[in-house]
């Protein structure tokens, strides 16, 4: 009796049997396992966003009663034999298993359930379970409720059929031999669904772009993006809206501040942004980030998607070439181009450059051509040589046009291919030939006849200075 009287006051002092301060007797042990939960993160989300919860769950279950025999034994502490869990107590949640819902529109849980496995009594998970929440852009700030299902089973009921002799158990377990000895138990299992509130706070600010318009966005080019941001939240402080480099967006100028932004209130900036060379002529996504301070000086971030459009690339076509004369081998001769603008933008102090290679020179190989409004044609005019040892035929020469943009940037267009048509070098025409000869004989005719005229002048002159001396 005294060794009970010890063993039931050290049981006492270890918190595994609860005084019963109830006036009458107890009755045989019951009880079940009791489940928290515990939110050990911030419970405090932003608008707009996908934040994670955190939580544990805790086993705060209890038994009632007077452990009277070994049936009593197992209920209030289960039976454990070399380490291992033969029989748990009734207050174990067995084969845990925790979602979350939500009620609200503006609230979503995204993902699936949790799956625990037992929670002995007073423990609580061993890891945090992590569920990802999603608020929505229009949700007001404030409270929101959400629903915790903790699924679980434990025993309500044992029958130890073969039990040893004398009660209660040693506290060894090595009391008892696992070769010689094999506890068995019939179990009565009762299922059951709990549902826990967990509340979380919604807070922050949701900026959006309100209104999107570009300068100069097109594939290879740096552009400008003017943006209107609407603050959809409660007030931000010291905000800043920063471009995020992803897809065909290189940020040139990133970030600007836009200092306090009062609920409900819109605020523009502008950002230059560089296309990538393969990006695609149409609507593509620009991410912002927007940094701030909330109320209580907490820092935020707000996530913003803009529609860029990215318009098409400028491009040029050769629609005309033209040689002004006859390009033969050894020779020279002008060649004219004629340059169409064939994007929807204007382009500013257009270029043309021939690139001259063998058989070809140039002495001037570059043709200012100004302005070329978008889907116009401007007139280029270099000077083409041909070596003497060009072969007769058609030959490509690649041409460029350097531009400027609005912006001032200068650029330089894709190749372009010019024919160039190299004839055979010929000798003169009969008739010309016939008209040099005639010429010549002309000329050396009348040469001929003058000199005649001119020695019987002179003769004439001669005889009549010897008369004179005669006389």
């Amino acid at each position: 009796m005294r060794y009970l009287r010890r063993l039931f006051l050290a049981l006492l002092l270890l918190g595994l049997i609860v005084p019963v301060t109830a006036t009458p007797a107890l009755a045989a042990v019951e009880g079940s396992p009791d489940l928290e939960a515990l939110i050990v993160g911030d419970d405090q989300f932003q608008v707009g966003t996908t934040g994670t919860l955190e939580l544990v769950i805790q086993n705060k279950g209890t038994f009632d009663g007077r452990v009277t025999g070994a049936d009593d034994q197992v209920l209030a502490y289960g039976y454990a034999m070399g380490g291992m869990m033969a029989a748990y107590p009734c207050t174990t949640a067995q084969n845990v298993t925790v979602s979350i819902e939500s009620d609200s529109p503006v609230v979503e849980v995204v993902g699936g359930a949790a799956y625990v496995g037992a929670l002995s009594r007073s423990a609580v998970t061993p890891e945090e379970l992590l569920f990802d929440i999603r608020v929505y852009r229009y949700a007001d700030v404030g409270t929101y409720e959400l629903e915790l299902n903790v699924s679980y089973e434990y025993i309500r009921d044992v029958d130890w059929l073969n039990p040893p002799d004398s009660l209660p158990l040693a506290p060894d377990p090595d009391a008892y031999n696992p070769a010689t000895y094999q506890p068995q138990f019939d179990f009565t299992f009762e299922e059951r669904t709990e549902t826990i509130p967990v509340t979380v706070n919604v807070v922050g600010s949701y900026f959006e772009a309100v209104k999107t318009e570009v300068e100069h966005m097109r594939p290879g080019a740096s552009g400008t993006v003017s943006l209107t941001l609407g603050n959809n939240g409660e007030t931000a402080y010291d905000v800043t809206a920063e471009v995020i480099p992803s897809g065909n967006f290189v940020p040139v100028d990133r970030s600007s501040y836009l200092g306090t932004v009062n609920a409900g209130a819109r605020v523009s900036t502008e950002f230059k942004v560089a296309v990538s060379d393969d990006a695609i002529a149409k609507t593509s996504p620009l991410t912002i980030l927007v940094h701030y301070r909330d109320k209580q000086d907490v820092e935020r971030t707000s996530a913003v998607t803009a529609g860029v459009e990215i318009s098409p690339d400028i491009g040029f076509e050769i629609v005309e070439t033209e040689l002004d004369g006859t390009l033969a081998p050894g020779n020279d001769a002008e060649l004219v181009l004629s340059v169409k603008n064939l994007s929807e933008t204007d382009v500013n102090d257009a270029i043309a450059r021939v690139n001259a290679i063998d058989p070809f020179s140039s002495t001037d190989d570059t043709a200012y051509m100004g302005d070329i409004p978008a889907g116009e044609t401007r007139i280029a005019r270099v000077k083409l040589s041909a070596d003497d040892d060009a072969m007769p035929k058609t030959y490509g020469i690649d041409v460029e046009v350097k531009y400027r943009d609005g912006n001032g940037d200068s650029y330089t267009s894709d190749s372009m291919k010019a024919t160039v048509e190299v004839v055979e070098k010929r000798g003169l025409p009969l008739e010309s030939i016939i008209l040099i000869v005639v010429a010549a004989i002309g000329v050396g005719g009348g040469g001929y006849l003058g000199w005649q005229a001119y020695r019987r002048r002179r003769r004439a002159a001669s005889d009549m200075e010897e008369d004179a001396a005669t006389v």
